[in-house]
């Protein structure tokens, strides 16, 4: 297997994983209301550090590794320029743009459901929330609805997740000045941008505003890699503490998350070593020949990323409700089970709308 082989097949086989991460994250079973009523398990305390691992430790190198894997993909193999920058915001237009339009408007029809007077005794917390036109524009960049348990705070579209896609197409937009940075002043421009991501922008940024510093690092450090051809595969492999220095990253993240200073370098020098390991493995599994990229998988990854988030705080509850689960392993079980089944219901309808009517479904999960 030549390395551009490796290379691909990695890059394609880690999209299903990282975003089973990127479920797991948005599975928060740390305190749950339910009709209004809040059911906190955060005080069983192996149960808290059990789903806090797979959350807030493993899961969380999802979102920079896709930024990682964006911004090498966008450089790779280009001589960049006017006329392959505008061929690239072409692409973009509907890989992007159109699939961020969609799903977002959806979300939006989705809540003028939930406020509608008929919904009110199912979602008495939205009762009399306010739609207008400011809600609708709203909706497509950054939306306030704290009422809504999907969003947090005003820094997503109302299909949450979706703020990754947003903050790809300004990435995009402002790709030649990225490249410049990152062609001349390579090393001082990745410097700077991992400073304000390790230190959170040296602390005057706080959730969720500092999701934007994992678009500052991440996309222009994967651009790196390919700006300047380099093997970032070949690069990881030469750095053989990591498989060690991992897991003990891990357990101080986990030892120390309520030290709010010391846990901040931390976590994230435990996402970065965390990424170099996931890297590692996927590499050396398809190397090895133990496994493959799946085409399904692959391509209906994006299924579960614009979907999972509509249904499985429903998911969920429904469970909870249905078993009152109190002991600890119920609640680790229910924990799993509910990733699983909202990832097996969002590659069913993938499955099925691919099937029959696969030209909507190509333009509305981006051409995969």
């Amino acid at each position: 297997m030549t390395n551009k082989e490796l290379l691909s097949q990695t890059i394609s086989w880690l999209r299903f994983p990282l975003m089973v991460g990127v479920v797991l994250i948005h599975n928060n079973m740390t305190t749950i209301n339910i009709q209004g009523q809040e059911i906190d398990y955060s005080g069983i305390t192996w149960y808290a550090d059990t789903i806090y691992l797979f959350r807030e430790v493993i899961s969380r190198i999802s979102v920079p590794l896709f930024f990682f894997i964006s911004g090498f993909l966008f450089f790779y193999n280009t001589e960049f320029n006017i006329g392959k920058y505008r061929e690239k915001l072409k692409k973009r237009i509907h890989t992007l743009l159109i699939p961020y339009i969609v799903w977002n408007f959806v979300g939006f029809l989705i809540l003028l459901i939930k406020v509608h007077p008929l919904m009110a005794k199912t979602f008495p917390s939205l009762a009399d929330y306010h739609i207008g036109i400011d809600t609708f524009f709203a909706s497509f960049w950054s939306i306030s609805l704290s009422a809504d348990e999907t969003i947090r705070g005003t820094y997503f579209p109302i299909n949450s997740p979706l703020w990754f896609i947003r903050d790809l197409i300004i990435a995009a937009v402002l790709s030649p000045i990225i490249y410049q940075a990152i062609k001349k002043y390579g090393s001082i421009t990745l410097s700077i941008a991992g400073i304000l991501w390790m230190t959170n922008g040296f602390g005057y940024l706080e959730e969720p505003q500092t999701n934007c510093l994992n678009t500052l690092f991440f996309f222009p450090l994967g651009a790196y890699f390919s700006i300047h051809h380099i093997d970032f595969i070949a690069v990881i492999r030469k750095i053989k503490p990591i498989l060690i220095a991992y897991p003990i990253l891990a357990i101080i993240d986990m030892a120390y998350r309520n030290d709010s200073a010391f846990h901040l370098y931390a976590h994230n020098l435990c996402i970065l070593t965390g990424i170099a390991v996931a890297i590692s493995i996927a590499a050396w599994l398809i190397e090895s020949g133990k496994t493959r990229p799946d085409r399904f998988l692959t391509n209906g990854s994006f299924f579960i990323y614009v979907l999972h988030i509509l249904f499985i705080q429903y998911i969920t509850k429904a469970i909870i409700m249905a078993l009152h689960p109190q002991s600890p392993y119920l609640l680790i079980a229910v924990f799993f089970a509910v990733p699983v089944i909202t990832i097996a219901i969002c590659l069913m309808i993938y499955h099925v709308m691919s099937r029959t009517m696969p030209t909507i479904t190509k333009i509305i999960s981006g051409g995969r």
